[in-house]
């Protein structure tokens, strides 16, 4: 789990990791507030997120990230994300 700093507030991110070669997945990821507070995360904040750990992923060799969950608040509740960036 790691926890991240947002306009809004902190917020924290957990999934299961699974490595293939250059290949780093976060399967079934949660992105959740760290207190009992509401927040609105975006995409564009997701994506800050997920830049904040690019370099480190890339450090560690990984050259590829796909993101893999469901939806569960916001627009869209439901729908599956399976993305995959170049890191």
């Amino acid at each position: 789990m790691r926890s991240f700093g947002t306009p809004d507030g902190r917020v924290e991110m957990m999934a299961q990791a699974i490595i293939q070669g250059d290949l780093l997945i976060l399967d079934e990821i949660a992105v959740f507030p760290a207190g009992p507070a509401r927040l609105s995360i975006g995409t564009a904040e997701l994506w800050g997120l997920f830049g904040q750990l690019r370099a480190e992923f890339r450090g560690m060799g990984f050259r590829r990230l796909r993101i893999v969950g469901t939806r569960l608040s916001g627009a869209n509740p439901g729908r599956r994300v399976d993305i995959t960036i170049n890191l």
